[in-house]
């Protein structure tokens, strides 16, 4: 019998968590998409360069990658906020209007309304030279038109995501030393156990060198290592 192919959709506020948990879709083999990366390739990282009269280019950009990963029978993840119905029905309408079989899957990943405390944090880590007040306004928005996912919306499953429930895990590895390869079973166990485990990588480098950085995740490519973050001392 044919493999399904799998559709994945973030659903929550700005700052949830969402292209934390997309990245470990996309070290697994799915295709990204989403507005954010489309405008940020497009304006050369800057996003503060966009402007809202570039919408329509954007969407259809957005639109022609989702028909080509449908097309191509690509697992592919979509990292917005999708916290209305509408947003969320337009993508599906997409989806069942390109789609030539039923052998496709989409599971919702449900990061609710957010709580301002924590979304923010996390967003003022990552804040694309935009002001902190704009992201405020833009995070009230998002809490405030929020509509729980439902699985009459045409999703196959939905997962709530529980904030109490992540774990984070720091390596440490030391290329002034001989590699402990035990480690990468380690981390290997800890990354398929469960999503809410976040690993972070600490590395102790020998010297700046562009090609010890490289030799290094050759290294871990070859394991098979992911992992979430990778901080170098």
């Amino acid at each position: 019998m044919k493999d399904l192919f799998e559709i994945v959709l973030m659903c929550g506020n700005i700052g949830s968590g969402k292209s934390l948990l997309t990245n470990k879709f996309i070290q697994n083999g799915f295709f990204p998409i989403s507005r954010d990366s489309i405008i940020e390739l497009s304006f050369g990282g800057k996003y503060e360069y966009y402007d809202i009269n570039h919408g329509s280019l954007i969407e259809s950009i957005r639109l022609n990658i989702i028909k080509d990963c449908i097309k191509h029978n690509r697992n592919f993840i979509i990292d917005e906020t999708l916290t209305t119905k509408s947003e969320r029905n337009n993508i599906i309408n997409i989806i069942k209007d390109n789609i030539i079989t039923n052998d496709y899957y989409i599971t919702l990943y449900d990061f609710g309304p957010g709580v301002e405390s924590r979304n923010l944090i996390n967003r003022i880590k990552h804040h694309k030279n935009i002001p902190i007040s704009t992201w405020k306004r833009i995070f009230e928005g998002f809490q405030k038109q929020y509509k729980k996912p439902e699985l009459i919306e045409n999703i196959d499953r939905i997962i709530e995501i529980d904030y109490n429930k992540f774990q984070y895990h720091n390596y440490y590895i030391d290329l002034t030393e001989e590699i402990k390869f035990k480690q990468f079973n380690d981390i290997k166990r800890l990354w398929y156990e469960s999503i809410y485990n976040i690993i972070t990588l600490n590395i102790e480098r020998f010297n700046n060198s562009i090609d010890e950085i490289n030799e290094l995740k050759q290294l871990l490519l070859k394991y098979n290592v992911k992992y979430d973050f990778m901080k170098w001392k």
